[in-house]
């Protein structure tokens, strides 16, 4: 069993990942997979029984959003609202909504002409791809066939 600091060194590992790539924006899209890869690889290399539960940030809320975002929690929900169905469903709609960092940091740059940090971007573009990827790992190929083109 992974105790809490275990999965303290995982997120300070992602963390200092996400400081070493803060280079140039080129270079964090080329940098962010073999940076997190390596950081996984740190992790289990000095705990063998570690096990991957999220590469963060990838999931955020509006806090979140807002924190990243320099803003008002409730100048990032105004945003959200007046985006309409522009602005990325969440994965999550609750009582906490949750959304992909990278999908809302595309639609701020690219819909509201933001200025977003590109190595942040970068890095929660592939933190999308492991956690992804560690989801379908669990997967029945059987039960995607026949969901696939229900939600594509």
């Amino acid at each position: 069993m992974v105790g809490a600091s275990q999965t303290a060194l995982m997120r300070s590992t992602m963390a200092r990942t996400a400081l070493a790539s803060r280079t140039s924006p080129a270079t964090a899209r080329v940098r962010s997979p073999s940076l997190a890869a390596g950081a996984v690889s740190e992790v289990r290399a000095a705990i063998p029984e570690a096990r991957l539960i999220e590469v963060a940030p990838d999931l955020v809320g509006l806090t979140d959003l807002a924190g990243i975002v320099q803003c008002s929690r409730q100048y990032m929900r105004r945003l959200m609202i007046d985006g309409g169905e522009s602005f990325p469903l969440p994965l999550h709609d609750g009582k906490t909504a949750l959304w992909r960092l990278a999908k809302v940091l595309r639609w701020l740059r690219d819909k509201k002409h933001y200025r977003v940090d590109e190595p942040l971007l970068a890095i929660a573009e592939t933190n999308v791809q492991f956690n992804i990827a560690r989801e379908t790992a669990e997967m029945d190929a059987g039960i995607q066939q026949s969901i696939h083109g229900l939600v594509a």
